[in-house]
């Protein structure tokens, strides 16, 4: 392996929360997904309510 390990200059840049770090990794679209499919998986163990 080339160069340093672990986290990078430009990488550090660009994430000061916990929510940056999440946006590298997953697009709206995914995001959405994600939420659509728990949110169905919270109705069927508890309802509407």
């Amino acid at each position: 392996m080339a160069g340093q390990p672990g986290v990078t200059f430009g990488a550090r840049s660009r994430v000061t929360t916990l929510m940056d770090t999440f946006n590298l990794f997953f697009t709206p679209q995914v995001k959405e997904l994600i939420i659509r499919f728990t949110n169905d998986e919270g109705k069927t163990q508890y309802g509407e309510g």
